[in-house]
């Protein structure tokens, strides 16, 4: 009898025994493994000094580029040339970007870097290049600004030289036909003519009159084709001068701005 009642006790313990026995043999699938783990932030480790080192690349492979560009954009001077001076004005500024990308890669550096003595020399070499090429930018601004009323004084002179020109050619043929004789005239208007035949002139006066008046209308749409070149081209030189000037003001900033982030590597601790 005893007998019997363990083997029913057994009987019923079998199924909670069974399920203690696959929880212990089971796997912990939710528990993390410790060595993908220790993996993963190696590799994320590796990945980020190889990127700090391909932007650092990058960098000094924009800057050169830069710097072969600017020199193609200032050589040969032209230093009292206007003009020059202006546009020179404009490609530096538009060009800009480079190389304050460029100094962006090179000077970023992750938390626990080493950097060697050598390359901390030349970041403080281009830390201090940042601070004078920002204050260069922001001397142009005065030459800007003043090549753009030199140019425009340059523009309406050569405009106004150009109309006096065309208003004595026009006061010239107004003077030849206001002394044109009635055969002079038929020569005239024969030369006009491509197939060489001579209208008949009933009244002559009244031909001179239309002519000249045809000069006065000619001389008139000149002159008011001259107005509207002038206006547009000061409007053409405003618009870059303030687009420039700004510009150059703005990438001032930028470096100086940049020479005063980049203090870490002139300080003396760092040799």
């Amino acid at each position: 009898m005893n007998e019997q009642n363990q083997l029913n006790q057994e009987t019923e313990q079998s199924p909670q025994a069974l399920a203690a026995g696959k929880a212990k043999t089971s796997p912990k699938k939710n528990q993390p493994n410790p060595r993908k783990k220790k993996q993963s932030l190696l590799i994320s480790e590796i990945v980020t000094q190889r990127s700090a080192s391909i932007m650092h690349l990058v960098g000094y492979g924009l800057l050169l580029l830069s710097l072969f560009d600017f020199v193609q954009i200032i050589f040969p001077p032209q230093l009292k040339n206007p003009v020059w001076e202006f546009q020179t004005i404009g490609q530096l500024v538009e060009r800009v970007p480079v190389p304050l990308l460029a100094l962006l890669f090179i000077f970023y550096r992750i938390s626990g870097e080493i950097i060697e003595k050598k390359q901390i020399y030349l970041l403080r070499f281009l830390s201090w290049m940042s601070l004078l090429i920002g204050i260069l930018y922001l001397l142009i601004i005065p030459l800007g600004i003043g090549n753009t009323f030199r140019i425009n004084r340059a523009n309406n002179r050569q405009i106004d030289d150009r109309l006096s020109q065309q208003n004595q050619q026009l006061e010239q043929l107004q003077t030849q036909i206001e002394g044109a004789t009635d055969a002079q005239l038929q020569n005239f208007i024969a030369s006009l003519n491509q197939q060489g035949a001579t209208p008949q002139i009933d009244n002559t006066k009244e031909f001179k009159q239309q002519l000249l008046t045809q000069l006065e209308n000619n001389q008139k749409s000149l002159e008011q084709q001259g107005q509207n070149t002038k206006k547009n081209q000061k409007l053409t030189l405003i618009k870059n001068s303030v687009k420039w000037n700004l510009g150059a003001l703005v990438s001032g900033f930028l470096f100086i701005w940049m020479w005063h982030l980049t203090r870490w590597v002139r300080v003396r601790n760092y040799e």
